[in-house]
């Protein structure tokens, strides 16, 4: 017992608080331990997302899909001459579509709508067009512009195999039928959008 109480005193460190003693209770190592580790780490880690620019950091990520991608356009569009028979490919492929949504997204959606239902510009998802005859019209709008400027060329902005996603994908808008600003003067009797061949 005497030695018990030896002990306690020998833990008692020097602070004094009216009157009342603070032992000396060091923290388990193996908590220091993880502590000291979680502070090396946050520093590593902030190097890494914030300044690094190695193949690690989301620069280096974004970089490798933007790289994978630009790979899989020029596999999967080469160096195709815009045409109809592109544009109905384009239509039927979803990885395509997909990119062209993309596109649509972050070019036009501003005036045609998210899904294409008009805003400024005219609706995209029913049969009411104005500057487009045929499938191909559509790339033709996209790349010259109509409407004296209201709808902008994008030949300068965006490249031939974009132009022919998006327009791909505004395509297949057609007859969706979304309640949005529709074309006052339409141009009517448009035929249906060809159909892929069949192998």
């Amino acid at each position: 017992m005497a030695d018990d109480k030896k002990k306690d005193i020998d833990n008692l460190t020097d602070h004094n608080y009216d009157g009342i003693m603070e032992y000396d209770n060091p923290l388990p190592g193996w908590w220091v331990w993880l502590f000291w580790g979680t502070i090396v780490f946050s520093i590593i880690y902030f190097f890494i997302v914030t300044m690094a620019q190695g193949e690690l950091s989301p620069h280096g990520q974004l970089r490798r899909e933007k790289a994978h991608w630009a790979k899989v356009k020029l596999d999967k569009l080469g160096e195709m001459e815009p045409s109809e028979a592109t544009l109905v490919r384009l239509m039927h492929e979803p990885e395509m579509l997909d990119q062209g949504r993309s596109l649509y997204v972050g070019k036009c959606a501003v005036c045609h709508g998210q899904n294409g239902e008009g805003i400024v510009g005219p609706n995209m998802t029913d049969e009411k067009y104005r500057n487009v005859k045929d499938l191909m019209g559509i790339f033709e709008v996209v790349k010259n512009g109509a409407g004296n400027g209201s709808m902008p060329a994008w030949k300068t902005q965006m490249m031939e195999p974009d132009m022919l996603m998006v327009s791909a994908y505004v395509a297949s808008l057609r007859g969706k039928n979304l309640p949005g600003k529709s074309v006052e003067d339409a141009d009517v009797d448009i035929a249906p959008w060809p159909q892929p061949e069949k192998k």
